[in-house]
């Protein structure tokens, strides 16, 4: 079982890691790749930049995934 390794993602300018700078109470939109900031506990988050909707599953307390569109398109 492999362990995860914080200092294998450190930024080399910055000295901190990029993931979790990059990826912490953000999802990317699958549709623009816009970068959407969420609230904790939120389950509904819409791209301000191309207006989609989606439903935001939690891997851990900061840490948000998309789950899929709130609404497929007809």
């Amino acid at each position: 079982m492999k362990l995860f390794n914080p200092k294998k993602y450190l930024c080399a300018v910055k000295g901190v890691s990029i993931i979790s700078e990059r990826t912490r109470l953000a999802v990317r939109c699958c549709n623009c790749f816009y970068r959407i900031p969420i609230q904790p506990r939120t389950e509904r988050a819409t791209c301000p930049k191309c207006g989609i909707e989606y439903r935001i599953a939690w891997v851990d307390v900061d840490q948000p995934l998309i789950r899929g569109p709130a609404k497929w398109p007809e």
